[in-house]
């Protein structure tokens, strides 16, 4: 009897507990399914704006997007995870090709950030946009701010890029990197050449 009830005892309880995690994991799992069609499709948007601010004026159509294989096996940053066509409306009204704009994935102080980059037919950067990052505020994640990223506006995205601390005598391929943020800048920076390499050889393939 007292072997029994000491089991009891034991096992009452534990099933119990598992019963709650269950409800627990089931409610969860709920949750997960029930909002993340809504999440995915406010990132799509935050997304489609971004692009929009990258290349002004025109409509996007995927022609790269990186899989879910590929995703999980990045083995280097940057990364170029999506490339659109951008198409915009020509003097008889018909669509003509703008550009292309490319998202890529890269790694600052703080974690993964991902750059939009806007490139147009003749080759000149339209617009850079920081998307999402993980930087420090009031430092890194200053590149996510029109006075670091408006740098590349206009230039010729074949320069390649690269950082310099302060603008004095900077040449025109060299972007002034904010205050006390170098790598972030130059995660930035990097991100642009390879957002500009892939939509020249893209390019050349079309």
């Amino acid at each position: 009897m007292g072997v029994k009830s000491g089991m009891g005892a034991i096992v009452r309880p534990a099933a119990v507990l598992l019963a709650i995690c269950l409800v627990i994991s089931a409610s969860l799992a709920f949750t997960y399914a029930a909002t993340k069609g809504r999440i995915d499709a406010s990132e799509a948007e935050e997304a489609n704006g971004a692009r929009a601010e990258a290349l002004p004026g025109a409509d996007f159509e995927p022609v790269y997007v990186m899989g879910a294989d590929e995703a999980a096996n990045i083995d280097g940053f940057p990364a170029v995870t999506e490339i659109f066509s951008a198409h915009s409306p020509g003097p008889d009204g018909a669509r003509q090709a703008a550009g292309h704009v490319a998202t890529v994935v890269t790694y600052g102080y703080g974690g993964e950030v991902y750059v939009i980059v806007g490139v147009s037919n003749d080759g000149r950067i339209t617009g850079v946009r920081v998307s999402r990052h993980s930087e420090t505020p009031g430092l890194g994640a200053n590149t996510a701010k029109p006075e670091y990223y408006e740098q590349f506006t206009g230039k010729d995205a074949s320069l390649g890029f690269s950082v310099a601390k302060s603008g004095a005598g900077a040449s025109e391929k060299e972007i002034v990197a904010v205050s006390g943020a170098t790598i972030s800048s130059d995660a930035v920076a990097k991100a642009v050449n390879e957002a500009a390499r892939a939509i020249a050889e893209y390019s050349q393939r079309e």
